[in-house]
C-alpha cells in the first residue's frame, strides 16, 4: 500500500494546510481585540456548521436542533470549569464526550426517525432539554450560569482554541467524505432503500453520524461559553442557533467542504456591518440573505468553485 504522504497530491494538500495554519496562528499578535473576536465566532461556526452541513447534506439527516448539544457542550465546561476547578483542555474534552454520552443514548428514539420525523423530533427532544434546564437549579434554572472572569480564556488563547477546532473540524469532515464510511453514508443519504439492500448497516451509520456530530457541536459549546461567559436555557437552545447554521450552510455551498467555511466569515461579517442600524439589523441581514440566495442558489462558494472549475467535493 502506498503511503499518502509520498502521493504528489497529498504532499500539495499538507503544506498548503501547514502554509494556512502558519499564518492563521500569526493573526494574534497583528490583528486587533475586535477582529480577534470576529474570528473566534468564525471559527466558532465553521466547526459546528461542518458537521451539520454534512449530516443533513450527505447523510440526509435533517438535524433541526444543533443547538442542544451546543448548549450541553456550554454548560458542561461552565459547570466543571466553576463547581469543580476543572481546567479549559479538561472541560473542552469532558464536553465532547458528554455531547457523544448523549447523542448514544438518543440515537435508538430518534434515528428509528425518518426525514420530516426526524427533523421535528430533534427540536422537540431539544425543547425538552431547555424546559429541563430551566427547572434545574443545579444548573443554574432559568437565571442561567456566569463564568466568572478568573476562569475566562485570554482572548488569543480562546482564539487558537476555535483554531484548532475548526481546523479539526473540517479536516475529519473531509476524511470522513472521502473514506468508506463517506460512501456508504452518502448512499443512505441518497436512496436509503437502495442502500439496505446493499448490506449497508443503516442504523449503526446513521449512529456513527450522529455522535460525531454530536461531538463537535459540543466542542463548539465550550469554546461558546469561553466567548460569551454566559450560558441560560432561553440563549442555548434558542432555534435562532439552527437557523444561523442552516443559512451558513446554504450561503457558503450546502454540501460542500468549503461552504461553512466561507458562510461563516459572510455571515459573522455580515451581523458585524449591521450592528449599527438599530432595530434594523434583522431586516438587513435578512434582505441579505435573501438576496445571496436569489443570486447564487448553490451558494457563494458554489458559484466560485464553478467558474474556477474546482471539484465538487470541496
Amino acid at each position: 500500500m502506498k503511503s499518502i504522504i509520498v502521493h504528489p497530491k497529498a504532499k500539495q494538500i499538507t503544506l498548503t494546510l501547514i502554509v494556512i495554519m502558519a499564518l492563521l496562528s500569526m493573526i494574534p499578535s497583528v490583528a486587533g481585540k475586535i477582529v480577534l473576536m470576529d474570528l473566534v465566532l468564525i471559527l466558532f461556526y465553521i466547526a459546528a456548521a461542518q458537521w451539520w452541513n454534512f449530516m443533513s447534506f450527505h447523510a440526509g439527516m435533517v438535524f433541526l436542533a444543533p443547538q442542544m448539544f451546543m448548549a450541553i457542550g456550554a454548560y458542561t465546561a461552565a459547570i466543571a470549569m466553576i463547581r469543580y476547578n476543572v481546567p479549559f483542555w479538561g472541560t473542552f474534552l469532558l464536553s465532547g464526550g458528554i455531547g457523544a454520552l448523549l447523542a448514544a443514548g438518543l440515537c435508538i428514539p430518534l434515528l428509528r426517525m425518518k426525514g420530516m420525523y426526524f427533523a421535528i423530533g430533534s427540536i422537540i427532544v431539544s425543547e425538552l432539554f431547555s424546559k429541563i434546564f430551566s427547572a434545574w437549579d443545579y444548573v443554574g434554572g432559568g437565571a442561567g450560569i456566569t463564568l466568572p472572569s478568573r476562569l475566562s480564556l485570554p482572548l488569543p488563547l480562546l482564539y487558537y482554541w476555535a483554531l484548532l477546532l475548526a481546523f479539526i473540524s473540517t479536516i475529519a469532515v473531509y476524511l470522513l467524505y472521502k473514506s468508506k464510511i463517506g460512501y456508504a453514508l452518502r448512499a443512505i443519504g441518497s436512496d436509503e432503500l437502495a442502500a439496505s439492500e446493499f448490506g449497508i448497516n443503516i442504523f449503526t451509520l446513521r449512529a456513527l453520524c450522529f455522535i460525531l456530530s454530536a461531538i463537535f457541536l459540543s466542542l463548539s459549546g465550550s469554546i461558546y461559553i469561553q466567548y460569551t461567559s454566559y450560558i441560560d436555557p432561553f440563549v442555548g437552545f434558542s432555534a435562532l442557533w439552527s437557523i444561523t447554521i442552516i443559512f451558513i450552510s446554504f450561503i457558503g455551498a450546502h454540501g460542500r467542504i468549503l461552504g461553512p467555511i466561507l458562510g461563516s466569515i459572510i455571515s459573522v461579517e455580515l451581523t458585524s456591518l449591521t450592528t449599527g442600524f438599530t432595530g434594523l439589523t434583522p431586516l438587513i441581514q435578512g434582505i441579505a440573505i435573501l438576496a445571496i440566495l436569489f443570486l447564487f442558489p448553490n451558494g457563494v462558494w458554489g458559484w466560485i468553485s464553478k467558474k474556477l472549475k474546482i471539484p465538487t467535493t470541496i
